[in-house]
Order: C-alpha cells, then sequence, then structure tokens
C-alpha cells in the first residue's frame, strides 16, 4: 500500500508547485510597482491577498484529494498514479495561469489606476474561467478513486489525458487573458469595449480542448486492466494536441 503514497505526492506536489510559481511571478511584479509607486500601496495590498486566495484553490484541491487517497483501496496500488497526476497536471497549469492574469491584472492597473475596480473584477471573472479545468481534474481524480478496479496504466492513462490537456489550456487562456490585460493598461477600457467579450470568446474556444480531454479521460476508464497500453496511447494523443493548441490559441 506504500505505492499509494507516489499518487498523493503527485497531486500535492504537481499542484503546490504551479500555485508557488503563479503566485511567485504576479506577487514579484507588485512589489516592483509599489516600490515605484507607494501611493497605490494600500490597494496592491489588497489585490496581493485577494490573488493569493484565489490561486491558492488550486493547491487545496490537490490537498483534499492527496488525503482521500491515502486511505484508498485499490485492487493495484499504482492506480494511485492517475489519480495524481489528474489533480497534479491540471493543478499545475491553473496555478500557473491564474498567477499570470493576477499579474496582468497589476500591471493594468498600474497604468490604469481610475480603471482600477473594474479591472480587478474582471480578474475574477477570468480566474473563475481558468478554474474550471482544476474543477474537470477534480471530477477525473475522484471517479478514479471510485473505481477500485482499474488497472495502473489505465489510471495513469485517465489523468494524463485531462492533466495535460488541462495543463495546456490553463496556461493557453492564462497567456491570452494577460494580453488583454495588457491592451487594456494601454489603452484602457473606454477606448477598447470588444476586448473583454473577445477574451470570453477566446477562452471559450480553448477551453474545448480541454473538454475534449474529459470526454477521453471518461471513455479510458472503462478500459479493462489489460488494455493499459492502448489508454496511454490515447491520452498521449488527447493531451499533447490539447496541450499545442491551447497554447497556440493563447497567443493568437
Amino acid at each position: 500500500m506504500d505505492s499509494l503514497a507516489i499518487g498523493a505526492g503527485l497531486g500535492m506536489g504537481l499542484a503546490a508547485l504551479g500555485v508557488a510559481l503563479g503566485q511567485g511571478i504576479f506577487l514579484y511584479r507588485i512589489m516592483n510597482i509599489m516600490g515605484k509607486n507607494p501611493k497605490m500601496t494600500p490597494f496592491f495590498l489588497t489585490l496581493s491577498i485577494l490573488g493569493v486566495a484565489l490561486v491558492e484553490s488550486s493547491a487545496i484541491y490537490g490537498l483534499v484529494v492527496s488525503f482521500q487517497l491515502l486511505s484508498a483501496e485499490f485492487t493495484n496500488p499504482l492506480a494511485s498514479v492517475g489519480v495524481g497526476l489528474a489533480i497534479g497536471l491540471t493543478g499545475f497549469g491553473v496555478g500557473y495561469g491564474e498567477g499570470t492574469i493576477v499579474e496582468g491584472a497589476s500591471t493594468a492597473i498600474n497604468k490604469r489606476p481610475e480603471e482600477r475596480n473594474a479591472i480587478m473584477s474582471f480578474m475574477i471573472l477570468f480566474i473563475a474561467l481558468v478554474e474550471s479545468c482544476a474543477i474537470f481534474g477534480l471530477i477525473i481524480a475522484f471517479q478514479i478513486l471510485g473505481n477500485k478496479e482499474i488497472g495502473a496504466l489505465v489510471s495513469a492513462g485517465v489523468g494524463l489525458a485531462i492533466g495535460l490537456s488541462g495543463i495546456g489550456v490553463s496556461i493557453g487562456e492564462g497567456i491570452l487573458v494577460k494580453k488583454a490585460m495588457d491592451g487594456i493598461g494601454e489603452h484602457g477600457l473606454r477606448d477598447n469595449k470588444l476586448i473583454i467579450p473577445f477574451s470570453i470568446l477566446g477562452i471559450a474556444l480553448i477551453e474545448s480542448c480541454v473538454i475534449y480531454g474529459l470526454i477521453v479521460s471518461l471513455n479510458i476508464m472503462t478500459l479493462p486492466a489489460e488494455k493499459g497500453i492502448l489508454a496511454i496511447g490515447a491520452s498521449l494523443a488527447v493531451g499533447l494536441a490539447a496541450v499545442g493548441v491551447a497554447l497556440g490559441g493563447g497567443r493568437l
């Protein structure tokens, strides 16, 4: 049963790594801004605390799943790896992607302080949209936990399918939103009214990649244990394709 610790470590470790990187990215930017613009320090301190709290959610999902995993009873304990990949990879991507969103918002607010409340509201909206990838990872992780007879390679395939697609989509969406925030900082919201609807549309289009990963994950889960290599192949097909499309779409 010690093998369960591998999945728990992956789930908690990968999610925490992405969250820590994301938080470090935007906190570094905010500290630089406060050093140059001390009059806005109270607002940016509030933004920092809010950003940390929002981005932290992915690590909390990883923590919850890891605790559940340590008491799981799989026929093959190595099936825990799939659970760890599902919540860990999606958590990594979401934590990093949301961190870039807060970074972009802080830069835009520094350039357009008169629109700071509106920019912060849109930041929260975009973070909520990106969060869906972590939710999908959480759903798949609990689905695997509920299937005690799942094979180790099949479980890994399920986790890779949603994990790879989730990490690509969440980082791609973070890139897209950061570019939108840069545009708001340069031109303001009043003279750039289409940028928010355009960004939401872009997120919706990129989101389709993780939906495909979710569908394939659920289908892989029905495979018998002896079809493990097939499961890995299917997961790599949808996962790597999603990473490429999402990262490419985020830069358009």
